[in-house]
């Protein structure tokens, strides 16, 4: 509860054989913050005759034990309770595939471009560049933000390694956190299997701000969705075999319009991956 003192006062009063007495009061305001929000007002009174060193005495014991008396009052109880992430812990979807959550649109599209004619050279080729952006933006990352890990924002640090045990991703990503006034999220969206070069999971301080663990954790889950997906090598190389279309008549604008839908549906692809990891809707 949150406490909120209010100074009395003191008032000269008589008894019956009319000596003086003065009344020394104090209110005290309990707010309960947890609660109802309801008030709860406790009234000191002290009555002592109206004699000054006597008086002095009693306001001196009264300062004296107003902050036990409040402590007492504002102190929690001794018994700890656990938050709704504590109490339990989501299942580990051991094995599973991509495939398995993809949108339909987007599981299409993935193995049509994937059993392509030539497709390993170019994922190959895309995957090299791509490699080369991300330890670019990692380097930046480093010198501007910062890297999550078991001792900076270890609650934070922990979500991600839940979210990828339960996508059952072989590496877990770095997570950084950028400063910006603005909640986003994102990821270069290329699963990398190589422990020294995991991939990058950035979340700024912004989203931090806004969301609760349990959102920033599916958000997490949104990116890793990426990740698993492999959504960058994909639509890259989706785009790239688009590109011819787009100067033929009629055919151009159905590419185009082709490719905004399987970006949409990658986008559901990764709000299903943040379901499984929050497990909570």
């Amino acid at each position: 509860g949150r406490q909120e003192m209010k100074e009395g006062g003191t008032n000269d009063e008589a008894d019956g054989g009319g000596n003086k007495y003065v009344r020394i009061s104090q209110q005290i305001l309990i707010r309960d913050d947890c609660g109802d929000g309801k008030i709860l007002q406790i009234l000191i009174v002290i009555d002592h005759p109206k004699d000054t060193q006597k008086m002095n005495k009693a306001i001196i014991s009264l300062l004296l034990l107003l902050p036990n008396g409040i402590g007492a009052l504002s102190t929690p109880s001794a018994t700890t309770t656990t938050s709704s992430r504590d109490s339990r812990r989501n299942k580990i979807l051991k094995g599973i595939d991509a495939s398995q959550f993809r949108h339909p649109l987007d599981r299409d599209l993935t193995n049509f471009f994937s059993n392509a004619p030539l497709s390993n050279v170019a994922t190959s080729a895309i995957q090299r560049s791509l490699s080369i952006v991300e330890q670019g933006v990692r380097l930046d990352l480093l010198s501007s933000s910062v890297k999550v890990s078991p001792n900076q924002m270890p609650e934070l640090h922990e979500s991600i390694q839940e979210a990828a045990s339960i996508l059952d991703m072989g590496v877990v990503p770095e997570l950084y956190v950028q400063s910006s006034p603005q909640a986003n999220a994102y990821t270069l969206a290329l699963q990398n299997q190589d422990k020294n070069k995991p991939a990058i999971v950035v979340v700024t301080s912004a989203l931090l701000d806004r969301c609760s663990d349990e959102e920033v954790q599916a958000i997490i889950g949104h990116e890793l969705g990426h990740l698993k997906c492999s959504h960058s090598l994909y639509l890259t190389l989706g785009g790239l075999a688009s590109t011819p279309l787009r100067a033929l008549p009629l055919v151009g604008s159905q590419a185009d319009k082709l490719l905004q839908e399987w970006r949409l549906a990658a986008e559901y692809s990764c709000d299903r991956a943040a379901l499984l990891v929050s497990q909570d809707v």
